[in-house]
């Protein structure tokens, strides 16, 4: 899960430093952090076969919800890159960042307009979209409200008993 796990050491600790102000400890880990923002940089639009933190539910290649969790991943990074001094370095991810989202939007959402896809051009497909969340928790704004709008549109459509199903290969969804 490189991607899936790229995308959350960064998040964690974007977050950690957000709920505590620690700097110091973002400064000790900055190159660490720029490791995997350089690795979902080169990996996460276009994400190959690989297991996401569903791994329950089995590899998926070019996974909607792995794309965005880097994408929003790389903004964080540009908040990361800003509390250390690394102006150029967040500028750098916060248009890489932008680039991405744009490209995102084209790839992950179904031609109807009405939801985003499960994996990219699988026009049947749906799934939560459920690693968008640290866009809000961390006010990092790559995600335009529209997203959100759309989703929460599509969402009672397909919801069941039980709540919404995690995609729509499998009747279950999960609670974590």
């Amino acid at each position: 899960m490189p991607a899936e796990e790229s995308g959350n050491m960064i998040l964690i600790s974007y977050a950690y430093y957000k709920f505590s102000g620690n700097a110091a400890w973002l400064t000790s880990l900055y190159a660490k952090l720029n490791q995997w923002a350089q690795y979902l940089i080169k990996f996460s639009l276009i994400p190959g076969l690989q297991l996401s933190t569903d791994d329950f539910a089995g590899e998926l290649v070019n996974q909607t919800n792995l794309a965005i969790k880097g994408i929003v991943g790389i903004q964080a990074m540009s908040g990361v890159a800003t509390v250390v001094g690394a102006t150029a370095d967040a500028a750098n991810f916060s248009a890489t960042a932008a680039s991405y989202y744009k490209q995102w939007e084209y790839f992950a959402i179904d031609p109807s307009g009405k939801h985003t896809m499960l994996g990219y051009e699988w026009r049947s497909s749906y799934g939560l979209l459920y690693n968008t969340y640290p866009d809000k928790l961390l006010n990092l704004g790559i995600i335009p409200q529209s997203l959100y709008d759309m989703q929460s549109n599509w969402y009672p459509t397909i919801s069941q008993v039980f709540g919404i199903p995690l995609d729509n290969r499998h009747s279950y969804t999960k609670s974590d």
